[in-house]
């Protein structure tokens, strides 16, 4: 009797466990990660889709994480043709893992770029849409000059890994690392 006790609460206790590690673990694009931007108009969650809205030729937006869940999505609003969102993270903070989807407005068509100097994951089943260009780099952003956006080379060989990607109305797909694996 006492060894079917000790069974049921390992059992439990694992059980507890695995639900703590992996709601810590969730992916979860929230607009509170963003910390700093130049659109006119703050990123917006609601459910599993966060909203980001470009207001400018060009609008960066800098994020402490940028992680997209299987069952989520970055919606990308751009309020006219041609815009380009430039999202990027600082040394320091980790790799993004990318398993859900990327999507652009299908009324204007811009361009998304990811900068991530400790690496970045597009995973399998990833979906990429409705973009003109799509870029992603573990290089590090520096700034935007005029209609110039700078990045530097990162001082990590942090790999960018792209798997089993589904890329739809995209016209352009770059992928700019030390070392990128498909």
């Amino acid at each position: 009797m006492r060894s079917n006790k000790i069974k049921k609460y390992q059992k439990s206790t694992l059980a507890a466990l695995l639900i703590i590690f992996s709601s810590n673990m969730a992916f979860a694009l929230d607009a509170s990660n963003c910390i700093n931007h130049t659109s006119g108009v703050n990123p917006v969650t609601n459910g599993a889709v966060t909203t980001i809205t470009t207001t400018n030729n060009i609008d960066t937006f800098q994020w402490n994480q940028f992680n997209v869940g299987s069952s989520e999505t970055a919606f990308f609003q751009f309020t006219q043709n041609g815009q380009t969102a430039v999202n990027y993270l600082d040394p320091g903070a980790d790799a993004s893992a990318i398993f859900g989807a990327i999507k652009g407005s299908t009324d204007f068509v811009g361009n998304v770029m990811l900068f991530n100097p400790n690496g970045i994951t597009l995973g399998t089943g990833a979906q990429i849409t409705n973009l003109n260009s799509f870029f992603a780099s573990t290089n590090q952003f520096d700034k935007v000059s005029g209609s110039n956006i700078l990045f530097k080379e990162a001082a990590g060989t942090n790999a960018l890994n792209v798997e089993d990607v589904n890329f739809s109305n995209v016209n352009n797909a770059f992928f700019v690392a030390p070392g990128v694996i498909f």
